[in-house]
């Protein structure tokens, strides 16, 4: 039996040094931790024996369990520990998955006035302030990883002019997240809590609503029972910041319990549950069951595939259960090596946009009843009344069954003859009335040209039968209904519908308008079209000639975003407390259509044809949905694991001809290598 510290006060306020460990012995311990005086202690014991006070039978009691636990730990053959590799044997990655799980369980909700944890819904007045720290604390990193809200940082001294301006910046927000950080656990010191900083928080409490949140001894929640709102911590390390930021915004629970009592408000005991509301959360990959000894394999592949230049960079994300389990960014956005990819920076999706984009909002409008995609899309688009496509139906398209023209290379037809560059007859230098639409940072194309490549498609081909042909043409006729049924733009359509409410705030069409250029990844350098590196600007030629915007191309995002909205699709339509769609609309375009070995509504599929080349893993089922893009990139989603996986690469940089990253199959083989880090034969077998 092992006592407390000895030095603490709960007992050596009452007793002299000696008095309180002969005490502690009577007590019936065994081993005296962190006596004031060690040598006083020991000659009181001694004392207390030869005077009789005490028996050495008493002393003889503690000596025999102490040695017998020793023995049954084999001490009694003592071996050093080998030091080498120590941190990372006791830190392994089960350690890890316990952490967590240990963390989570801990986090302590100890007021809700009002119910206002979880945060759920978006566009709250809402401000976040880190106190204790001279960076943006890892809190409200994480933090915005649900909602971009303004943050702020203050010293652990408030005082002053510096008081009344942050009163001033923040005091009229709706609510206020505040953490306190670089606390002590010492009663003495007022556990390194100010007077000021106090004196700051109850004068912030009087403006507005706050919500704190202690990193740090929970004795110190005796200084704020006027708060209504007070969220308790316990450590400040970043695992517990993390997890601290992903239960503010509901992505896990709060479940603990106060270990101790603070005051009448914060006493043993007390804590709220809270339930999850569908976000996205952040884990390790033991927590759910996965393997991350053999997801390294993923690294391997990744850093193959960039050294044999099959791309120079790439974003990977793995989400299993609704939490990120696996995220990584690798190599740089060119072979030069000047820029590393970051979580941050964006990829031009390519075809991934269909699924993304397109068919995000004609599922919106199907679920709004504003279309049926059996009906043939002379109904939304009279225009195409006496063509070869009045009849043909968006499920038709969607599918690429429709007998369209697999593609047209519309941009060869404005380039100058003599020397196959953009003619002056399509093309200026600058922007005006008639030159407006922006294919790079000095080129406009003529302002009417997407009325002409719109007769180009009505006029195209048709194939004489439907059989399954992929054809990024009716991806343009679905931005077309879209915007015609909706009132505005595709990609105005989709991001008031999805990505705003999503906190999607990385991903866009015509990027530049919204992030800046560094943080952009390049496609190619172009010298058949632009001659110049495209960075920022859509790597496919038609969709550049729409003013960037197109229902087969043009969205670019990173993998932090794309989960999200492809985390709603697994909620069955539900994230973040807000209903995006309904249930049986998302069942009804990820299902297998009729008559298609590999295609959904919209959404490409697992291939079931043994005389096709697979085109996704064979451990992957049946009803994954996903697709791949042009570019470098995938997005796939297998309901029956609960499993999201998304790569993102430029692999066309320097040259779209690049065509390794394909034929080597490395996304099928990265895909394969994270269902062997959960799927049971595998994991047994590891073990």
């Amino acid at each position: 039996v092992y006592t407390d510290a000895l030095e603490m006060q709960g007992v050596a306020k009452h007793f002299e040094n000696g008095m309180v460990e002969i005490k502690a012995l009577e007590a019936g311990n065994d081993i005296l931790t962190l006596p004031n005086d060690i040598d006083r202690a020991f000659s009181f014991i001694k004392e207390h024996v030869e005077q009789g006070k005490m028996h050495e039978d008493r002393i003889n009691e503690s000596v025999k369990r102490i040695l017998r636990a020793k023995y049954r730990m084999g001490l009694n053959e003592y071996k050093p520990v080998d030091e080498y590799g120590l941190q990372l044997d006791l830190n392994n990655s089960k350690v890890l998955g316990l952490k967590h799980q240990l963390i989570e369980n801990a986090l302590t909700l100890v007021r809700n006035q009002d119910d206002i944890l979880p945060m759920i819904g978006h566009g709250r007045n809402v401000a976040s302030l880190s106190i204790g720290t001279s960076l943006l604390s890892h809190f409200q990193v994480m933090m915005n990883e649900y909602e971009q809200i303004p943050r702020y940082i203050a010293p652990n001294r408030i005082e002053g002019v510096e008081k009344t301006n942050l009163l001033s910046k923040i005091g009229k927000r709706d609510y206020v997240i505040v953490s306190l950080h670089g606390m002590s656990q010492h009663a003495r010191d007022n556990f390194g809590l100010d007077a000021s900083v106090l004196s700051f928080l109850q004068a912030l409490n009087q403006r507005t609503k706050v919500i704190l949140v202690v990193f740090g001894n929970p004795y110190s929640l005796k200084y704020f029972d006027d708060f209504d709102h007070v969220v308790m911590c316990y450590d400040e390390d970043r695992l517990t910041q993390n997890l601290a930021a992903q239960a503010i915004f509901g992505a896990i629970g709060f479940r603990g319990r106060l270990p101790v009592t603070a005051s009448l408000k914060s006493a043993y005991g007390m804590g709220i549950d809270t339930k999850p509301n569908y976000r996205i959360g952040y884990s390790v990959p033991e927590r759910i069951g996965m393997s991350s000894d053999r997801l390294k394999e993923v690294d391997r592949l990744i850093y193959e595939l960039i050294e044999k230049k099959a791309a120079p960079g790439a974003q990977l994300l793995v989400a299993k259960d609704d939490k990120v389990v696996y995220q990584k960014e690798y190599g740089y956005h060119t072979y030069d090596k000047s820029r590393a990819v970051q979580q941050n920076h964006v990829y031009d999706l390519a075809s991934v946009t269909k699924i993304t984009a397109s068919t995000m909002a004609v599922m919106k409008l199907f679920d709004e009843e504003k279309l049926k995609v059996e009906t043939p899309i002379v109904a939304y688009l009279p225009e195409l009344k006496g063509t070869n496509k009045e009849n043909i139906t968006l499920e038709e398209i969607m599918t690429h069954q429709a007998g369209l023209t697999p593609w047209i290379p519309f941009y060869k037809a404005t380039l100058a003859s003599e020397n196959l560059r953009p003619s002056k007859l399509y093309y200026a230098s600058e922007n005006s009335d008639t030159f407006s639409i922006k294919v790079l940072d000095d080129l406009f194309l003529r302002s009417d040209y997407p009325d002409t490549i719109w007769q180009m498609i009505i006029d195209s081909e048709m194939r004489p039968n439907k059989n399954y042909r992929y054809s990024d043409l009716g991806f343009y006729i679905i931005a077309r209904i879209v915007e015609r049924l909706s009132g505005k733009s595709i990609d105005n359509y989709v991001r008031d519908e999805f990505y705003d409410p999503l906190s999607m705030t990385r991903t866009t069409y015509n990027p530049l308008e919204r992030i800046h250029r560094e943080e952009i990844v390049p496609t190619e350098k172009d010298d058949y079209f632009r001659y110049a590196p495209l960075q920022g600007y859509v790597h496919d030629m038609g969709a550049a000639m729409l003013h960037g915007v197109s229902g087969h191309a043009g969205l670019f995002s990173n993998a932090s975003d794309l989960v999200k909205i492809f985390q709603m699709l697994l909620n069955k339509g539900d994230y973040g407390g807000k209903r995006y769609l309904k249930e049986s609309t998302i069942k009804y375009f990820t299902k297998r259509h009729l008559g298609s070995t590999r295609r959904g509504i919209g959404f490409d599929m697992k291939e079931l044809s043994p005389k096709s080349r697979p085109n996704i893993c064979q451990f992957a089922s049946e009803n994954a949905f996903g697709h791949f893009g042009f570019t470098g990139t995938c997005v796939w989603v297998d309901p029956e694991y609960k499993l999201i996986y998304i790569f993102l690469s430029n692999r066309t940089y320097p040259t779209m001809t690049n065509n390794l990253l394909h034929q080597e199959d490395y996304r099928s083989k990265i895909q394969e290598v994270i269902y062997r880090s959960f799927l049971p034969a595998f994991v047994q077998d590891q073990s």
